[in-house]
């Protein structure tokens, strides 16, 4: 339903459609009902707000108080066609303008404001078909789950990209800068790539993910932890201090280099990454990959060949960029400020990628307390500008006759269906020792608590983040990887606070008894 808080307050308590919404209308699992407010959108956005963002002008909405169906189907996958305008640096493109295609708006149905508003909708549901049921979950009671925390996740991130970017500092006048990445490094990289590519796994995430489409194609992952030693040095010495002048922050402490990710037909939504430890860092683009042997990388004249899958950043001018990141190439990047991503399908063969995350030394030293009160005010503005409610809809409805999908949505996220006992999971095909684990970190305490991880070299704590009483947060690991509860701000531990990744555990929380705990 499309309204304005300036033009039209009243359209929804007129027509009573939160009422409809929550006591009427089918849940969730077969229906997404939302509301759209036609004045606040343009005026909350602190980028420019393009043609391509304004939902009321993509499906030809012109009044207030106006009800639209969108149809499943391939035409409306979210999948707008932007336009794009060339710049000065021809790897380079400026997005958004009014010649945009979108595939969906043909096929949007506009209530006409006389027939019943239930009765329309429901018949509309109705010739859709029942959705398919993940063999993950099994039920719709399950996939509804499934669907209402990726729905909060992605507002979540919604609300980050507005309003916890624009009271986060800025570094640089744009936040990113594309250079070509030095040889000591790509060479090594490269090598390193070509020694353990037998060593890849499939990635695990946390099931109520949405940065990238992992349950359509699973990414594959080259861990860098195999050599560690030399990962951290040349990271050290030879990217470090071309981040440290870039950004003008010095010393850089170095957080995460995780290792080189393989994407096949993947999507990243755009988001920026954890304010506490991933505040400047650097993608770096790697190479592509014969689509039918993924042992065999292209040739650069070959990969220059192929459909290209570019960065696209909102840059701190307000304009949306999309850099080509050809193969050799690194882009640095305010991470923790910068919206970042790649929200399109990548059509050509697989990409290889790679990441490492720096933060400022004196975040956790004498410069704590501001970076801190920086945090803090960033978070409040978040919240300043949240409202949360209570989701309230129909009981489910399970179907006749389900048909179950080709994908298996949840795979690979340690989802378990109601009342599914825990389970030792056993992979005979893959190294236990190497396989990623998504892995949950939830705070059953009564403060705010952080969690850093344990260096197995040398026992340093590496702070993951910071964690809300009754809130979560989820990273990649590995098993045997240790970590511990400390008080927010320090490296005190709390009691009992230290614990290890185990197999067939996937959530892992501090609680009120004062111990960490396993699930």
């Amino acid at each position: 339903m499309f309204y304005g808080f300036e033009k039209c307050p009243n359209a929804k308590r007129d027509l009573k459609f939160t009422e409809i919404a929550e006591t009427q209308l089918p849940s969730r699992e077969r229906l997404l009902v939302a509301s759209y407010d036609m004045d606040a959108n343009p005026k909350r956005a602190w980028f420019r707000f393009t043609p391509e963002m304004d939902l009321a002008k993509r499906f030809g909405v012109t009044k207030c108080g106006e009800v639209v169906f969108v149809p499943r189907g391939k035409e409306c996958n979210g999948f707008t066609k932007w336009c794009e305008k060339k710049t000065d640096d021809a790897q380079v493109t400026m997005v958004g303008c009014e010649d945009f295609v979108d595939p969906c708006a043909p096929k949007v149905k506009h209530w006409d404001g006389k027939t019943p508003l239930v009765q329309w909708i429901e018949k509309l549901v109705e010739a859709e078909g029942e959705p398919e049921i993940s063999p993950v979950f099994g039920t719709y009671k399950d996939q509804r789950r499934w669907i209402l925390e990726r729905d909060d996740t992605t507002t979540d991130n919604e609300l980050r990209d507005y309003h916890l970017v624009e009271a986060f500092p800025a570094f640089t006048n744009l936040g990113f800068l594309a250079m070509p990445i030095p040889e000591k490094m790509n060479n090594w990289i490269m090598d390193f790539w070509h020694r353990r590519k037998a060593q890849r796994v499939t990635e695990s995430w946390h099931a109520g993910s949405t940065q990238m489409s992992f349950h359509e194609e699973p990414t594959s992952f080259v861990s860098m932890d195999h050599e560690g030693r030399m990962r951290d040095k040349l990271a050290n010495e030879v990217i470090k201090p071309i981040v440290e002048k870039w950004s003008g922050i010095a010393p850089l402490e170095l957080t995460s280099f995780y290792g080189i990710r393989e994407y096949k037909r993947n999507w990243l939504r755009g988001h920026i990454d954890r304010i506490d430890t991933h505040v400047l860092s650097v993608t770096f683009s790697l190479g592509k990959l014969n689509a039918s042997n993924i042992n065999q990388l292209l040739s650069p004249e070959e990969a220059a060949k192929q459909p290209k899958w570019p960065l696209e950043v909102v840059a701190f001018d307000g304009e949306i960029y999309r850099h080509e990141h050809p193969a050799g190439t690194m882009i640095l990047y305010e991470s923790s400020k910068l919206i970042h991503g790649r929200p399109y399908h990548n059509d050509g063969p697989p990409h290889l990628g790679a990441f490492c995350h720096f933060k400022p030394v004196n975040m956790d030293k004498h410069d704590a307390q501001k970076w801190e009160d920086i945090a803090s005010s960033a978070r409040a503005n978040q919240e300043r500008n949240s409202v949360r409610g209570v989701h309230r809809t129909r009981e489910v409805v399970e179907p006749k006759n389900p048909v179950y999908s080709k994908f298996k949505y949840g795979d690979h996220t340690g989802f378990r269906r109601a009342g599914e006992p825990l389970r030792e999971e056993e992979d005979e095909e893959e190294d236990p020792d190497t396989k990623v684990y998504a892995v949950v970190f939830q705070n059953d305490f009564s403060k705010p608590l952080d969690v850093h991880w344990i260096n197995p070299n040398n026992n340093e704590l590496i702070l993951q983040g910071t964690v809300g009483p009754g809130t979560k947060f989820s990273v990649n690991s590995y098993l045997g990887h240790r970590f511990v509860w400390t008080e927010e701000g320090t490296t005190k531990r709390m009691p009992k606070g230290a614990f290890e990744v185990e197999a067939g555990s996937r959530v892992y929380r501090y609680g009120s008894g004062s111990y960490a705990r396993k699930s």
